[in-house]
């Protein structure tokens, strides 16, 4: 979509006298100006908007700015410009184009910068604590009594750790699995330059969830459906990195779970309990006309009707 600059209104001979933007303004408008700089530089770049004449005119208002303030006709034309990249961008905006720009020494003091750091950190702690769980085990492992001996006390240490540590195995596979999820979510975005540092806090609601999904499924799931009709027998640490990567496994688990516990009604049990119901409702109202009545006949009659709809 071009934009026509000769549609754009002058200003009027009216006008002449309206003052000066206010400080802020003029502030917001440079900001605005060079975020649409910004986005014009990403458009030509990936090949979304092809009119450089584009960016030579907004170097020219960013040039502009710095020494004068920008009149009605330039901030339409900036309007405009803005309105036309921000429809061929898409999820790209001027914030997460400088959330992905390339690496330099200022980078890692960025938020984009500092969140990759603390994810793998996280992930590296994780994995230290997965892998001495697991030595923790290989040597409990080694513990063997012959006849008449006792464990010793220094072994009995290792033994109770071990146990109690146990407990917090598939958490710790959840939280990896969670770890994994953002470090590849993180990566996509970063490369389709739609990572937004507004939204790091999501990604660590993610990590508890994926936490706690991959501690609870161990509760409700313990073998996993074949192709063939058989069934898998998996690991609580597999279970807990499954869940962890994706929380829907635990959800359509406990879908599955309540399905099996509460039966879903029919549509014929539904379409019975509805008939019995009118039903019943006719058998009041027919009971309240014969206490009504003191005609023998229809009192009879009403009686007949009565016992017919309650057989």
């Amino acid at each position: 979509m071009e934009i026509n600059e000769s549609n754009i209104p002058e200003k009027g001979a009216g006008d002449s006298s309206t003052p000066a933007v206010s400080d802020r303004a003029s502030n917001y408008t440079k900001e605005l100006l060079d975020d649409v700089a910004l986005l014009a530089r990403y458009a030509i770049d990936a090949g979304l908007q092809a009119d450089p004449k584009m960016l030579e005119r907004l170097l020219l208002l960013q040039d502009k700015a710095e020494h004068h303030t920008l009149d009605e006709k330039d901030i339409a034309l900036l309007v405009g410009y803005y309105d036309q990249l921000t429809a061929v961008c898409g999820e790209v905006t001027a914030v997460t184009v400088r959330a992905t720009e390339r690496v330099n020494e200022r980078y890692w003091g960025s938020p984009t910068g500092a969140h990759l750091i603390k994810l793998w950190s996280l992930t590296l702690f994780v994995g230290l604590l997965i892998f001495f769980y697991q030595m923790l085990e290989y040597r409990v492992s080694y513990f063997s009594l012959d006849a008449g001996e006792s464990i010793t006390d220094a072994n009995l240490f290792w033994v109770r750790l071990q146990h109690y540590a146990s407990f917090f195995v598939p958490f710790t596979y959840g939280a990896l699995g969670a770890c994994a999820y953002l470090l590849r979510m993180v990566e996509t975005k970063m490369q389709t330059r739609e990572f937004d540092p507004g939204r790091i806090p999501q990604h660590w609601n993610r990590l508890v969830l994926g936490t706690l999904s991959g501690g609870m499924i161990v509760i409700f799931v313990n073998e996993l459906p074949g192709s063939n009709g058989t069934t898998i027998q998996i690991s609580e640490g597999a279970l807990g990195f499954l869940a962890g990567y994706s929380i829907e496994f635990l959800f359509q688990a406990l879908d599955r779970i309540i399905g099996a516990i509460i039966p879903k009604l029919s549509t014929a049990s539904v379409a019975t309990q509805r008939q019995r119901r009118e039903k019943q409702l006719l058998i009041s109202r027919y009971k309240a006309q014969l206490q009504k009545t003191d005609d023998p006949g229809q009192q009879k009659l009403l009686r007949g009707v009565i016992n017919d709809l309650q057989e």
